[in-house]
């Protein structure tokens, strides 16, 4: 009786002891609940490529870019911007941006081709950049002193000062040799060596942001000389842009002014200056630009034109149509001209400004696979340049006509398949020639269509193309009795392919073909092109 007594208490004893450690537990741990969630490690699939157009939310007008290589004549159109894009530097580069990129071959018209291009970026902090290329050919085993070579270097940096701040800046040069290989019977230049040396640099500061109430600003300066031989020309050129930008609500006032000056030792300096003032409204569905361009130099009166852009979508990013109305204006200057006219006389009448009056409009919009514009406008323009040659005289001289001209465009970017893009472009000019009977070296239409195929996860590329002009007057003036003839030239049909094979991903091969159809024309008078010429080679990245 007494053990079961005793076993009685210790069985209270211990429930006691149990009760109040459990007390005591209760009142060391925190009321607050506390959550244990397991640690989750996280398996992604490998991404994949998908060469398709970005779908953009329709939160503003899109402005479509296509990358063309076409030399349109001074029509081509800059569509506006979206209205709350913040101002930025251009940010593109003449090569892809691998710490180490090349491309070096060799081709049948003893053409050797070199490119090599560095890049470093630290966190997209501070980027440097080198770019040096080198094309030549030499055909003249078939025609005599037709040869051509170009070489050029490029270097820069791109700064992020602060987060809204940016600096970018850069130098350039460039060496080309243009012999005059003119073709006439019994041509007896004694001096047939034509060199040309350009250099430059450009250095832009800018704050851009979408804040509201925040200033965006841009100062951009560049300058750049150009010496011509046979006969020896110097030109120098210096521009200054400057922009301030201020947006609130749906509003933004925009401030952009330009400056540029040309300098020639044998002709008057030209020195011209842009203002473009203009206030911008914009939502989801539609956006309204309204100022005034104005444009003055020492030569001209002051020239006025309203500056409107009007765009509204029809159905989301699917359809906009759009009007605009601008002033335009590209110099009519050593840098131009023979970046147009390599064997140009450089003895040119005047330093001027082409001046374009310009009303557009038309549809435009994007999908998931493809994007396309439609437009057509007119144009009022002073100082449009054209050539002509003295006869056997292997240079051309320049003079200029104004003009007013209708013209339709038309351009398509359409994703077939996600490996498989095709490209065109359509430029047709209808010009009011205001009693001349004839436009020389100036073509009305102008077509090319681009496609694009990647095999195999895109170590193979594929890009053929077809380039189309009409056929353009040439005016020969007899140098004896100064009788002018025309002479109409052959249309340009050229076909090209490229062929990019990638062997690993660092390693890999090219080829590139032109004027596959040995298509026979003369850009310029007295100048036959090349025929049938390849190049193949080497690729290196890392």
């Amino acid at each position: 009786m007494k053990a079961r007594y005793q076993s009685t208490q210790l069985l209270l004893i211990a429930c006691f002891t149990v009760v109040c450690s459990t007390s005591l537990i209760a009142q060391e741990l925190p009321e607050e609940k506390q959550e244990i969630i397991k640690t989750f490690e996280a398996q992604l699939e490998e991404a994949r490529i998908i060469n398709m157009a970005p779908v953009i939310k329709p939160v503003v007008p899109i402005k479509k870019k296509y990358s063309y290589n076409v030399t349109i004549l001074p029509l081509d159109i800059e569509y506006p911007e979206p209205a709350i894009k913040p101002i930025a530097a251009d940010t593109d580069l003449p090569f892809e941006p691998y710490p180490f990129y090349t491309r070096i071959g060799y081709g049948n018209v003893k053409n050797p081709g070199l490119e090599l291009g560095f890049y470093k970026t630290d966190e997209y902090q501070f980027d440097r950049y080198i770019h040096l290329a080198h094309q030549s050919f030499d055909n003249s085993s078939k025609v005599a002193d037709q040869k051509a070579g170009s070489s050029s270097a490029l270097a820069g940096i791109r700064y992020k000062i602060k987060e809204k701040w940016q600096l970018n800046a850069g130098v350039n040069a460039t060496y080309r040799q243009q012999p005059f290989y003119f073709i006439y019977e019994g041509n007896d230049l004694n001096d047939k060596d034509r060199n040309l040396f350009n250099a430059g640099f450009k250095a832009e500061v800018f704050h851009g942001t979408i804040e509201e109430n925040d200033v965006e600003f841009r100062f951009n300066t560049s300058y750049s000389v150009l010496n011509v031989s046979n006969p020896d020309k110097n030109e120098g050129q210096f521009k200054v842009e400057t922009s301030v930008a201020k947006k609130k609500g749906n509003w933004r006032v925009d401030l952009p002014l330009q400056f540029t000056g040309v300098l020639q030792t044998e002709i008057s300096d030209l020195y011209s200056l842009v203002f473009d003032p203009r206030i911008k409204f914009s939502n989801p569905k539609w956006f309204l630009t309204a100022g005034a361009a104005i444009y003055f130099d020492a030569t001209e009166k002051t020239i006025p034109w309203p500056e409107i852009q009007f765009d509204y979508a029809l159905a989301g990013k699917g359809m906009h149509v759009f009007a605009l109305s601008q002033l335009r204006v590209s110099g009519n200057n050593l840098h131009r001209l023979t970046l147009e006219n390599p064997w140009l006389n450089p003895t040119i009448p005047s330093l001027s400004n082409f001046i374009g009056k310009e009303i557009m409009g038309g549809i435009r919009g994007e999908t998931e696979v493809v994007g396309y514009e439609a437009a057509a406008g007119y144009v009022n323009g002073r100082n449009w340049d054209q050539f002509n040659n003295e006869q056997k005289v292997y240079s051309a001289n320049v003079f200029y006509t104004d003009l007013n001209a209708v013209f339709i465009r038309s351009n398509i970017d359409f994703a077939v398949t996600e490996n498989v893009r095709l490209k065109g472009l359509l430029t047709k000019n209808f010009f009011d020639k205001k009693g001349l009977d004839k436009l020389y070296g100036m073509h009305s239409l102008e077509f090319k269509a681009q496609a694009e195929f990647r095999l195999i996860h895109d170590r193979i590329k594929f890009t053929p193309e077809l380039f189309v002009t009409d056929r353009q007057w040439a005016r020969v003036v007899d140098a004896a009795t100064a009788s002018p003839t025309d002479i109409r030239l052959n249309n340009r049909i050229e076909l090209n392919a490229g062929l990019d094979i990638w062997i690993s991903k660092k390693f890999g091969i090219y080829a590139k073909a032109n004027n596959l159809l040995n298509n026979k024309y003369e850009q310029w008078y007295g100048y036959p092109s090349l025929g049938i010429h390849v190049q193949g080679g080497l690729l290196i990245k890392l």
